[in-house]
């Protein structure tokens, strides 16, 4: 289903210009992303939320997340997560679109990742094409329908063939930054205190066609309930089906991958589903579409 945009919203694309205190790890600095294509912020409505910082801040984290994975500081490790939730014949797909989601390019036309680090990680300029914002603009899946009010954290919708919008919902601006997350918050297990505003959109990024499809040749989605949180996407990583074609795969190897690194520890297997929020009915089934 396609969103047609001159009914529901006017795109702003910009530059943006933002300098964010590093992380206390040291491991991935915000202080240098300071300046590229970007998503645009500028339909935020503030008679909604003052929010729009926390947005922001996901983006940036975002980036982090997948620049740590692309990186690979410890290989061991990433090896040993990495099939934890994809299978190993996806590897060469995943590898690229967390190069792509770096920025871990060198720019060539038609070709998001040629294969070849340009050794800087600062984002894709494909970003330039998203514009994200915080109010109704598709009713029929929106934060606020019957559906989802409960459990809706974000959704992406591609709009034609490279630009698409993001909504984050209320109950997805609840999560922390990575920031605000220190190792010592977390259980010895994984688990959805690992969760940060920068996984979820990570999850998004994925959706966006130029950044999911167009390195792996299928689209990324969602899979509802099976699919989502620590636990399930350890399930549904399966010969039977397509892991890398589910959004969350990607979320919850980047946050399990980056809390190893950033905590210097090795975390056992999930218990238990629940992400960072409890949501529909005290269940773990958060959604990020």
């Amino acid at each position: 289903m396609r969103l047609e945009t001159t009914k529901v919203i006017t795109f702003t694309f910009g530059f943006l210009e933002c300098v964010i205190a590093a992380p206390s790890s040291g491991l991935a600095e915000r202080a240098d992303i300071t300046k590229r294509l970007a998503p645009s912020f500028g339909q935020w409505n503030t008679n909604i939320d003052n929010l729009k910082h926390k947005a922001q801040a996901a983006f940036y984290d975002a980036i982090i997340l997948a620049r740590t994975v692309h990186t690979k500081p410890n290989t061991e490790k990433w090896d040993k997560i990495f099939p934890k939730y994809f299978q190993l014949s996806e590897k060469v797909g995943v590898e690229k679109i967390f190069a792509t989601i770096s920025g871990a390019k060198k720019k060539m036309p038609n070709n998001p990742y040629n294969g070849l680090d340009d050794g800087v990680y600062d984002g894709s300029d494909l970003f330039k094409k998203v514009t994200v914002v915080n109010s109704p603009v598709l009713p029929e899946r929106e934060c606020e329908a019957p559906n989802y009010e409960d459990r809706m954290l974000a959704w992406l919708q591609n709009m034609d063939e490279d630009r698409a919008v993001i909504r984050f919902c209320p109950r997805g601006l609840k999560y922390p930054t990575q920031d605000e997350t220190k190792c010592s918050d977390l259980d010895n297990e994984v688990s959805g205190k690992m969760s940060t505003i920068g996984g979820i959109m990570l999850h998004e990024m994925t959706h966006f066609a130029v950044i999911g499809k167009a390195n792996i040749g299928v689209d990324i989605i969602h899979y509802d309930d099976p699919g989502y949180g620590p636990l399930n996407t350890r399930t549904f990583n399966s010969p039977n089906r397509v892991p890398y074609s589910n959004a969350d795969q990607f979320r919850w190897f980047a946050q399990e991958y980056y809390w190893t690194i950033t905590c210097n520890k090795d975390f056992a297997d999930p218990v238990k589903n629940d992400d960072y929020l409890k949501c529909k009915d005290g269940g773990s089934n958060c959604v990020a579409m």
